[in-house]
């Protein structure tokens, strides 16, 4: 019974496991007692059971009471306790009590490494817990290492498809995205995607794991409509096999609402975002790192709106939030300031912006690195800031430096490459510069025209600011008829 309940767990059937593995603690307690060791074996799986079903409190209170008795019964270095105590790592981290999952993983990866060996299966999953814990400390670096480790000693000792191999490089994949290395991402996110897909099935929790991380990366790499479609597909899937209020379901939810926003569909986004908040709330309390994600994407999308000032009292109380439970210096503090520096933009209050825009470019460069994709929207970002101020001196020396790090780093075509220069574009037409920002603003259209399309958006945006610029240099005869290369389109797409 036991042996079938921990199946059911692996082949993601949850209920079922939690069904079967209650019985099997029950029977056990009545055979064998309660310091048996093989009733603490089921009491540790119903523990890991519950983890999976998103019950982390009810994961935690029964994974310290096994540690404790196996402490008792086994000592420290038995293998039952220190698969309970990477058990209760992992509960932390999904807690995000991510201090204490560090404390702990540190320490089992420690004694596996004695007792067990370096490439013992319950030490290297005890490293890829680890390693994935350092990523949610914003330790990207030391995580890359570890789930570098990790993944090429699963391979070996493992094989490629198995599930333990194909978990430390989902977590791979995510450090690669956390590192702004969205490339690298996609390309193994989408293989072991593709061996879960085979191996475990198309709706195995897991399998929807890689998925999600997937759409998380077309996010990233702002492939919003790829993004969309799969994200839809996973939140589906996610409320029939786990549940509606499970911890993953609303992960789906958050990103897709993100996405929903980049879309420019702004009341879906705030529909669905106040639903996440709202059962993150209950569900993982207020200070959940999970939680502060929903108010922060909220926020994001209330300054979308043009909703200012209720976008900075919910950025406000994410950054105090985010500070006190994460940190001063985690990227997702760094990504609140940037938020709220934003915001103080958007309500002119230039000082205010520029102040705590300088903070976070400073504080990503040393956690981040100066070429971070994170790090390059904080310059930009002071870049207009300074363009405001109409220190245009500044603003154009800051927004060369970013227009060649994301062309060397994201090439010319990522659409974050195409803000810079036309943010650089526009420093030139403030300054006079009309033969620079001419030269900028063509490649722009250029550029938009190939990766865009003729009717896009963002393409007329970009033909409109050179229309502008040839009546400022007197040339008002290019400046016509790119206006009527412009005006038949709209006339098609009012919306335009």
């Amino acid at each position: 019974m036991s042996n079938l309940a921990l199946t059911y767990c692996c082949l993601g059937r949850y209920n079922e496991a939690e069904i079967l593995g209650k019985e099997v603690v029950q029977v056990r307690k009545a055979v064998h007692g309660d310091q048996h060791p093989h009733t603490l074996i089921s009491m540790s799986n119903l523990a890991s059971t519950y983890s999976s079903l998103g019950r982390y409190n009810e994961a935690e209170a029964l994974g310290k009471e096994v540690i404790q008795v196996c402490r008792t019964v086994l000592v420290n270095q038995h293998l039952h306790t220190l698969t309970s105590m990477s058990n209760l790592a992992l509960t932390y981290s999904s807690l995000g009590r991510y201090s204490e999952a560090e404390r702990l993983g540190k320490e089992v990866v420690q004694v596996c490494k004695t007792v067990l060996g370096d490439q013992h299966p319950g030490t290297l999953t005890s490293m890829s817990n680890l390693a994935l814990t350092y990523s949610s400390l914003g330790r990207y670096n030391e995580a890359e290492v570890l789930g570098k480790e990790v993944v090429q000693a699963c391979k070996t000792i493992l094989g490629d498809q198995h599930p333990n191999t194909l978990t430390s490089m989902s977590n791979l994949s995510l450090t690669y995205s956390n590192l702004g290395r969205y490339n690298k991402a996609e390309v193994l996110g989408k293989e072991v995607l593709q061996i879960r897909k085979t191996v475990l099935g198309d709706q195995h929790p897991d399998t929807l794991t890689s998925m999600s991380n997937l759409v998380l990366t077309f996010y990233h790499l702002r492939r919003y409509n790829e993004a969309e479609v799969m994200g839809k597909e996973v939140l589906q899937i996610r409320k029939t096999v786990l549940g509606p209020q499970h911890p993953r379901t609303l992960t789906s939810m958050s990103i897709l609402a993100s996405n929903y926003s980049q879309l420019g569909k702004y009341n879906e986004a705030e529909v669905m975002g106040k639903e996440v908040l709202q059962i993150r709330k209950t569900v993982l309390g207020p200070q959940h790192p999970h939680t502060l994600t929903s108010m922060s994407i909220l926020a994001s999308n209330y300054s979308q709106l043009g909703k200012y000032s209720e976008a900075e009292l919910l950025e406000k109380e994410v950054m105090q939030t985010r500070k006190t439970v994460l940190g001063d210096q985690h990227p997702n503090t760094l990504i609140s300031m940037s938020n709220l520096a934003l915001t103080y933009h958007h309500l002119r209050r230039y000082n205010e912006a520029e102040v705590l825009g300088k903070e976070v470019v400073q504080i990503r460069k040393t956690v981040l690195g100066a070429q971070h994709p994170d790090t390059l929207t904080s310059m930009s970002n002071l870049a207009s800031i300074y363009s405001s101020l109409e220190r245009h001196d500044e603003a154009e020396v800051l927004g060369k430096e970013v227009v060649q790090v994301r062309k060397t780093v994201l090439g010319a075509q990522h659409p974050q490459t195409l803000t810079s220069m036309s943010i650089l574009a526009s420093s030139y037409s403030l300054r006079g510069k009309c033969n620079e920002a001419e030269a900028l603003e063509k490649e722009l259209v250029q550029i938009s025209k190939t990766v865009l399309g003729d009717q896009h958006p963002g393409t007329l945006a970009f033909m409109s600011k050179l229309a502008l610029n040839y009546i400022k240099m007197g040339r008002f005869k290019e400046a016509e008829a790119l206006q009527h290369e412009i005006a038949p389109i709209k006339s098609l797409n009012p919306t335009v």
